[in-house]
């Protein structure tokens, strides 16, 4: 998965296109959030992220 670096006004624009694309399959690639050339979070999808807590030993009944 590749991983898109953008930026706190790109999420706030396109937040609500990603959670349809995630909606009906995978995204395009997972998106690092940026502030003041600072990364803080990373967006993924839902599936993605029960997957990681699965392996990592901490599952989520998300």
């Amino acid at each position: 998965m590749k991983v898109e670096r953008v930026s706190v006004e790109t999420v706030r624009k396109e937040i609500g296109e990603w959670a349809k694309q995630a909606a009906s399959g995978p995204l395009d690639s997972h998106k690092l959030v940026g502030r003041h050339s600072t990364d803080s979070l990373v967006v993924v999808e839902l599936d993605w992220y029960r997957r990681a807590r699965e392996a990592l030993g901490d599952p989520t009944d998300l």
